[in-house]
């Protein structure tokens, strides 16, 4: 696709072009990070010989429209028409788009745990508090007596990283698990109320915390539901990240019934790993509820309109985990196999602003 094509990818001004021009340049150090990282991600999969007949491939996949070397890999893109390249969102395009659909204000709301709880608050359902320093040690204790099992999140990082389920029980007293927990996450974290979800999410996997991400793009005040994914956890493991082990299914927006599903490692499955709950057409509950749900928490928030929320069903409803300024769209793509540049470019062609 040419730049002229490109632009109307995105609402463009002149300085979201500038910064889309700055970013299809090819860095000088493209081969050694590109070497790096299919060696780090990719560990054994690849011999050097490969990589070095891939490279010529991924430039080009760069430069037209900002492929990192894992989109090369995990769009199987060698294999793909130009045709058929063109409609995968890229890295560089993700990047983009988050950049230019929500604000500076926007995404410093949504990429604080603590900021972003305060914001959506009555949406939470259970308490949370956030500690950084060993002044807020008295916080803690009367957080933990009233809550003797928490959640610890810590500040700053995502796809799962760092969060555990907590108990007094592990340490001697609390002083100590305080200090522990300063010293596991010296940046801070925050620490919240344990979620208990409903039976139905619960039977997929009774140790994680089973939840909904779905993707927003709010343009002229009309919300698009771009994708849904349901991710369970699996292993025993707390979290349900794909990232960190889980599993992640293609939800139908229209019908919400899981169409595919896969592991960590992409592989397509039909049944749980772990539980052997079928996946294939599990129906998501209260559904209906859910996007009114999803509808409501998008119109609560000004200078963001591109927004992942993760989303748990409890005995009492849907409750809002987190949201999310910079939603990952490489798991759904690579799952259904289909890219989501055409429905990004036909929502941005009908709600462009003059551009």
């Amino acid at each position: 696709m040419s730049i002229l094509g490109d632009l109307w990818a995105v609402r463009w001004n002149r300085k979201s072009f500038a910064r889309y021009l700055d970013k299809k340049r090819l860095p000088e150090d493209f081969d050694e990070k590109a070497k790096k990282s299919l060696s780090k991600n990719f560990p054994g999969r690849f011999t050097d010989a490969q990589i070095e007949e891939m490279l010529p491939d991924m430039r080009k996949c760069y430069r037209k429209s900002m492929f990192y070397p894992d989109n090369y890999v995990l769009f199987h893109l060698a294999t793909k028409s130009e045709r058929e390249r063109d409609r995968y969102v890229s890295e560089g395009f993700h990047r983009l788009y988050t950049s230019i659909f929500n604000t500076a204000q926007g995404r410093a709301i949504l990429r604080s745990k603590y900021q972003c709880y305060q914001h959506f608050r009555p949406y939470y359902h259970r308490e949370m508090i956030l500690l950084k320093t060993d002044e807020d040690f008295d916080a803690f204790a009367q957080f933990t007596a009233a809550h003797p099992r928490f959640v610890t999140k810590p500040l700053g990082l995502s796809c799962g990283t760092g969060v555990c389920l907590k108990s007094l029980e592990d340490a001697g007293c609390p002083e100590e698990l305080f200090m522990i927990l300063r010293l596991q996450y010296p940046d801070g974290f925050v620490i919240e109320e344990p979620i208990v979800q409903s039976e139905d999410m619960r039977r997929l996997h009774p140790t994680s915390v089973n939840t909904i991400r779905a993707v927003t793009l709010k343009l002229k005040n009309e919300l698009k539901i771009i994708f849904m994914m349901l991710r369970i956890g699996q292993g025993g493991s707390f979290v349900d990240n794909g990232s960190a082990g889980g599993v992640f299914c293609a939800v139908d927006v229209e019908r919400g019934v899981v169409t595919a599903a896969a592991d960590h490692t992409h592989a397509e499955i039909s049944v749980h790993p772990t539980t052997g709950v079928p996946l294939i057409g599990f129906e998501i509950p209260e559904f209906d509820k859910l996007k009114a749900f999803i509808c409501t928490l998008a119109d609560g928030i000004e200078g963001a309109d591109f927004i992942g929320w993760d989303l748990a069903h409890t005995d009492s409803g849907w409750i809002l985990v987190e949201a999310n300024s910079s939603p990952q769209m490489n798991s759904i793509q690579i799952l259904t196999g289909e890219g989501l540049k055409p429905t990004m470019q036909k929502l941005c062609r009908k709600y462009r602003f003059g551009f």
